[in-house]
């Protein structure tokens, strides 16, 4: 109370910030010039306003998190590609587009099938199909083929991915050489 009258603070509303269950913070707002009374609109807008604070905190940090994890997968020493379920590239890293003779930007929106022959894409649905049914496949030796025709062979795992719904959208597949 001395240190509100030291800065000659009249009237103060206050709202904490939570995170979970922990406080954080606070916000609020304080009158100098005049006493105030604050009414119910008053802090139901503070209210929203440290929610708004702590949704852009966590969103902050959870980008933070996943820049973390795209560098990882960006550099790692094995191949990691997304597609949707037409199989759509919506993510592959270096490792997976050099050693088919591509660059990474080059292969986003393109459909896998740029890295198998006809022949290999047959033996690779079948692969598919186990994926469909069982949500994975582990440790299959399945056959690429280099931009510039070279096929090869590399022991890949993939799994479904499903959104907030359960509704599966993505198939994940790591690779290695």
């Amino acid at each position: 109370l001395k240190l509100l009258k030291e800065q000659g603070i009249r009237s103060l509303i206050s709202y904490p910030l939570m995170k979970d269950s922990t406080c954080i913070g606070f916000v609020g707002f304080d009158w100098v010039t005049k006493n105030h009374k604050y009414i119910e609109e008053d802090e139901n807008l503070l209210s929203i306003f440290s929610n708004i604070l702590i949704n852009l905190r966590m969103r902050k940090e959870i980008n933070e998190e996943l820049a973390q994890f795209k560098t990882i997968a960006d550099h790692s020493q094995y191949g990691k590609v997304i597609t949707d379920l037409s199989g759509k590239i919506s993510y592959v890293n270096n490792f997976y587009a050099n050693i088919h003779g591509y660059q990474p930007k080059d292969l986003i929106g393109k459909n896998h099938s740029i890295f198998h022959s006809e022949k290999q894409m047959k033996d690779l649905n079948q692969e598919l199909e186990t994926l469909k049914s069982e949500g994975k496949f582990e440790s299959s030796l399945v056959w690429h083929s280099h931009k510039n025709g070279t096929e090869f062979p590399m022991l890949m795992t993939a799994i479904l991915l499903n959104n907030d719904d359960s509704k599966t959208e993505f198939i994940a597949a790591t690779a290695l050489d």
